[in-house]
């Protein structure tokens, strides 16, 4: 039987899920100072009326207005009133706000669920979230429980339902519940991402699996956690790209790589960015100042000052010069 929180937040996936597609074709725009959203064909559908806004997540994002924060649901009907001095995206259907001086959690519903009373608190991640007393890291449930104590050196964000954590310098891994699933015993580790998370040995950077088991030998400068299949390493100065054996699918040859998103990755050369596709061909090519990865199709970039959204084929579907 499952958990009351396991159930609720089985049903916070098929709801989000349904609220994130049409949230994933809605995009963040700033035209004179103002914030609002296009479409995926570049067309205004929530116009650019407020002071300050955050992309969508979960059906929701915050905006704001003349000091007050709250949230708009993608056809820009307020869901949630501005009443607050501050407010954060939504994660696993819970918000930070702040409110004269106070940080709450509130759910979907406007409802404050719990008070923060650390110093320090990121957003949930798989029904957790991290937080720190300024010393040390621990995690709350969805109600604002303590699981465990805050026990950890540092600590990060779960994934695949583990989470990096840190003890007397070495890293290992937690599962939900706060038990050790990898014990601390590497160098330095990041999260897991299709089965496998990058992981430090010395001085030299390779990859584990779920079973716990070195995959690809540490032979690497640096390491990041796979994406799409893929995952960006680092060789002397040069960042390249492996596939799930360790071989390399991209030489490293580049001043920057970022993470595979929609099959397409940002890099750099001579300062400026570009994509490539997961063989390594350029498909874009490097002329933009900034280069984010792409989401519904449409990644922002960076036209020397001017903010502008491209697709996939490069072309600009909108500009703030329009």
């Amino acid at each position: 039987m499952l958990s009351k929180w396991r159930q609720l937040f089985f049903v916070l996936l098929i709801i989000g899920a349904s609220l994130e597609t049409r949230a994933n074709n809605l995009f963040l725009i700033r035209r004179h100072n103002k914030y609002g959203y296009i479409d995926r064909k570049g067309q205004v559908v929530i116009n650019p009326i407020y002071d300050y806004a955050r992309e969508f997540s979960e059906g929701l994002a915050a905006v704001a207005l003349k000091g007050l924060w709250g949230y708009i649901d993608t056809l820009g009907r307020y869901q949630i009133p501005l009443q607050y001095d501050w407010a954060e995206s939504f994660s696993w259907g819970r918000a930070e706000v702040r409110l004269n001086n106070k940080r709450y959690y509130i759910n979907r519903k406007g409802e404050v669920v719990f008070e923060l009373k650390y110093p320090y608190a990121d957003e949930f991640s798989e029904g957790r979230l991290r937080v720190s007393n300024g010393e040390k890291y621990g995690f709350l449930d969805p109600a604002g429980r303590l699981i465990g104590k805050l026990g950890y050196d540092w600590a990060d964000n779960f994934s695949q339902g583990l989470a990096v954590v840190c003890k007397d310098k070495k890293y290992g891994f937690i599962n939900i519940k706060g038990e050790y699933y990898i014990r601390p015993q590497f160098s330095w580790a990041g999260r897991f991402q299709d089965n496998r998370a990058p992981i430090k040995l010395d001085s030299q950077y390779g990859y584990i699996n779920l079973r716990q088991e070195i995959i690809i030998p540490p032979r690497f400068d640096d390491a990041w956690e796979f994406s799409e299949g893929l995952a960006v390493v680092r060789v002397n100065n040069y960042f390249g790209a492996i596939d799930s054996l360790g071989k390399f699918v991209i030489l490293p040859k580049y001043q920057g790589l970022a993470s595979f998103s929609e099959g397409l990755i940002a890099f750099t050369l001579d300062s400026l960015y570009g994509y490539l596709d997961t063989s390594g061909r350029v498909v874009i090519p490097a002329k933009f100042s900034y280069a984010g990865p792409f989401r519904g199709g449409l990644a922002l970039v960076k036209i020397k000052d001017q903010w502008a959204y491209i697709n996939k084929a490069g072309k600009i579907i909108w500009s703030e010069r329009k």
